[in-house]
């Protein structure tokens, strides 16, 4: 309740939230999106702000308050703000100490421990409740007015006559009760009311939880004397809910914490879940499966974390092995290390025949594909701000197809990413990313470019620009078949494994080969829908789903090639796809996708991919 205006955020969990100002003179709304962290709003000299938690930079992240790009007001840093009073005196929640029971402070001075949150009226006088047992007592700064028995209740609002709103329970549900000193009554017939402001003191708006959403309702005040509903619990009516075994709580009260054991990172791993996902497809004439296995193992703080995992690609090379990252530090650091089960194509090429595009018969490189290898990281962060964020990586990456490929590259990365709860795409992003390369003496060096945006109805598009090339040159005709895996690495597959930037992938090529200069622009469109086929006995549910268009340009300039309009390759890849959210047995989300893709200039034009996303159990 702010002066002359009502402010609240809406936000349907999809887009942005929209700010509503509701002014109270004539009942005027004024509504605009903007990117709010989703909380109680403050205006502090004509400048939004809403409670929230995020970064402030690289190396801290609070509680406080942040405005519409997520920039933390300083000032507010590892505070629970609940306003000012009139000196511009801050009156919060402390953080640090408020871990077992909320410390309410007024500027720099502790004032009390408190239950709810608080309402500071016109006087600066402070509401909140207080909670003792079962008994909830409503304060005027330090002075109790009331008590009742539950442990549900929050002041709303103050009237001129100094009568105090509170929500609390009611039979039915929760509403809205007014006290005065001579009683208290309550004044909305309502039983779903959660929060409510007074316009005047005759009319409130009131929030309410319907059947769907929440709802706002302009609402007239009316009296009936009535206290809060005191909730009996099961528990309560019961006697052996209300003692505990004599020997039990002795054994309890014995029973210390260990401080003497040090804590260590891996010796404090334990077990969180296991990932599954799986893809089928059908490519050069043959049916392809991929799977991959992961079982996450995790320290209390979830700072390091131990994979184990088991992987088969679209490329028919198995691998196991384990990957440890450590965030805990300022830099984060990653390694994985493999053995390969499966030899699948590794190892193979296959001569491409740049005049007609067509690939002839296989040949065997020189540099056999590695039989175990290590994947490596480095991630010094730059910015860490709100919804932005910048990194410098180092990247290392010991490929299995072939023993001679190590590329090594530097990649620096900045993005603006939002995503709301409930969205199943990014609703805005931008990300640019500069790399460069070595590996067995070249170089390589590129970019990528990325933007999307969410549209009103839950569509969403967006484009992406990739481009990269290499100092290395061949004659097509009569290099070493060593120097066929040498350039910019152009494949159908992504691996798990694989730290190197300067690949560049299409799902529809019919085989691995290395080119001198790829780009690649994309434009997409995609629609959320959010129908639901729920069923109790069934084991399969439906929770949402989505569908996506995708264009895709390709530019290949193989060596022997000129950079002339008929001196390079040109693809088109078109992919529609549907992907279903299903509930399998009540409890487990598993995104299931069916694709179709179409390449006029491959030896394969149609494709289909089913593949399940990720899931963990």
């Amino acid at each position: 309740n702010n002066c002359d205006k009502i402010l609240f955020l809406i936000c349907v969990a999809q887009r942005a939230p929209e700010l509503v100002r509701l002014f109270k003179a004539d009942k005027y709304v004024e509504k605009e999106r903007e990117s709010f962290f989703y909380n109680k709003v403050f205006n502090l000299k004509d400048t939004y702000y809403t409670q929230g938690s995020g970064f402030s930079d690289v190396s801290h992240r609070y509680i406080g308050l942040f405005d519409a790009e997520g920039r933390l007001k300083k000032e507010s840093a590892s505070q629970v703000i609940q306003g000012y009073l009139k000196g511009g005196i801050p009156v919060y929640f402390d953080v640090a100490s408020s871990f077992d029971q909320p410390q309410l402070y007024v500027g720099d001075s502790w004032y009390a421990q408190v239950n709810s949150s608080v309402y500071i009226d016109a006087e600066d006088n402070l509401y909140y409740f207080r909670q003792e047992g079962k008994t909830r007592t409503l304060y005027k700064n330090k002075m109790p007015l009331y008590s009742y028995k539950g442990y549900y209740g929050i002041v709303s609002d103050v009237d001129t006559k100094g009568r105090v709103l509170f929500i609390a329970s009611s039979s039915k549900g929760s509403t809205l009760f007014r006290f005065s000193e001579e009683k208290v009554e309550r004044v909305l017939n309502a039983d779903n009311v959660v929060e409510a402001r007074l316009i005047d003191d005759n009319e409130v708006l009131a929030a309410a939880v319907g059947e769907e959403d929440y709802y706002y309702s302009i609402t007239s005040l009316t009296s009936s004397v009535q206290d809060p509903y005191e909730e009996v619990l099961f528990f309560e009516k019961a006697s052996r809910f209300n003692s505990i075994d004599k020997e039990a709580k002795s054994l309890l009260l014995e029973k210390n914490v260990d401080l003497s054991k040090p804590y260590h990172t891996l010796t404090d791993l334990h077990y969180g879940a296991t990932l599954f996902s799986a893809a089928i497809m059908q490519k050069n004439n043959k049916e392809l499966f991929s799977y991959n296995v992961t079982a996450i193992l995790s320290d209390p703080l979830i700072t390091n974390t131990l994979l184990l995992f088991v992987q088969s690609g679209l490329d028919e090379v198995g691998t196991a092995g384990a990957s440890y990252t450590n965030d805990a530090s300022f830099v984060e650091f990653s390694a994985t290390l493999y053995g390969v089960y499966s030899r699948g194509d590794a190892s193979r090429y296959y001569l491409y025949n740049e005049q007609n595009n067509t690939y002839g018969s296989e040949v065997s490189l020189t540099q056999a594909g590695r039989d175990y290898g290590l994947s490596a990281y480095v991630k010094l962060p730059v910015l860490k701000r709100g919804y932005d964020k910048g990194s410098v990586l180092v990247n290392y990456y010991q490929d299995y197809d072939d023993s001679a490929r190590s590329p090594l590259s530097l990649q620096l990365d900045f993005s603006h990413t939002e995503k709301f709860a409930e969205s199943m795409y990014n609703n805005y992003q931008q990300l640019f990313s500069l790399f460069g390369s070595y590996e067995r003496g070249d170089t390589g060096a590129g970019f990528e470019y990325g933007v999307s945006h969410d549209l009103p109805v839950k569509f969403f598009v967006g484009a992406n620009l990739k481009s990269v090339g290499t100092t290395y040159n061949r004659d097509a005709l009569s290099s070493g078949n060593d120097d066929y895996t040498r350039g910019v690495k152009f494949t159908p597959y992504n691996s798990s494994l694989q730290n190197d930037p300067t690949t560049m992938v299409m799902p529809t090529l019919e085989y691995t080969r290395f080119v001198k200069q790829a780009s690649r622009a994309e434009l997409f469109i995609k629609k959320q829908f959010d129908l639901r086929a729920l069923y109790f006995t069934f084991p399969f549910s439906l929770v949402r789903e989505g569908l996506y268009l995708k264009q895709c340009y390709y530019n290949i300039y193989d060596y022997g090639q000129g950079r002339t309009f008929s001196g390079h390759t040109v693809y088109n890849e078109t992919t529609a796809g549907i992907t279903l959210d299903v509930l399998m047995l009540n409890r487990l989300v598993v995104p299931l996708n069916i694709e179709y893709l179409y390449n006029n200039n491959t030896q394969e034009q149609h494709s289909v991919r089913f593949y399940f996303s990720s899931f963990a159990f």
